[in-house]
């Protein structure tokens, strides 16, 4: 706004603002809807496969925390929302997210989407906001107690406002969470994956069968 209040003039009185972001909260969206100014968001994801079909690594590096440098190397010490990235995670581990999910909240996954749903958004306290940085494609999913992937599911975002009409019912939707991640597209994995398999994406340790929440890992081969 500030902006463009600098180059409103007499002789450009029909310039007009829009906000373009990589994220525009609701309540942002009904805001600038009041008071007739456009916006459009872009997710993040989008950018940097456009940027990676383009070729264009040093302006991926802009749109991926500092992960990628001009040679598509981690820079030393680089950092996503927190998370150190070492040079092996940037070049040969692509992230995706683990979550942890109770028999319940399972089985609700499945009926909602052969009930018509498209998407799913759940919560979760798990240290996953990395995630709304970082190129992710699938969220695999463990039912508690049981040491191993059951299912997977198409990555959609990591959001941080609770948004009833994305929750899979009412009742959820009154529960507050830290990040809240969206998905589409579950199917079982068939074979079962073992937890043992799984590696922490940015450290490249063994996930612990104890893990409790979500949590970012290398990209695995189903």
């Amino acid at each position: 706004m500030a902006y463009a209040g600098s180059l409103l003039s007499n002789e450009s009185p029909d310039l007009r603002v829009m906000l373009i972001g990589t994220r525009v909260p609701q309540n942002l969206r009904t805001a600038l809807d009041h008071h007739g100014i456009a916006w459009k968001e872009i997710e993040q994801r989008s950018i940097q496969m456009f940027l990676r079909e383009k070729e264009d690594l040093k302006l991926i590096s802009v749109f991926s925390g500092g992960i990628e440098g001009p040679a598509g190397v981690a820079e030393a010490g680089a950092t996503a929302r927190g998370v150190s990235m070492s040079t092996r995670t940037a070049t040969s581990a692509t992230p995706a997210l683990w979550v942890p999910l109770g028999l319940l909240e399972f089985q609700q996954a499945f009926q909602a989407f052969r009930d018509g749903r498209l998407e799913i958004y759940y919560g979760t306290g798990g240290p996953i906001g990395a995630a709304q940085n970082l190129p992710i494609n699938n969220v695999y999913f463990k039912v508690k107690a049981r040491p191993e992937v059951v299912a997977k599911a198409q990555f959609i975002e990591v959001i941080t406002e609770n948004v009833p009409s994305k929750r899979i019912s009412i009742e959820a939707s009154r529960v507050e969470y830290k990040f809240y991640y969206g998905f589409r597209d579950l199917v079982a994995v068939r074979p079962p994956i073992p937890l043992s398999s799984l590696r922490r994406f940015g450290k490249g340790t063994p996930l612990q069968y104890t893990a409790q929440s979500a949590c970012l890992i290398e990209e695995i081969s189903v």
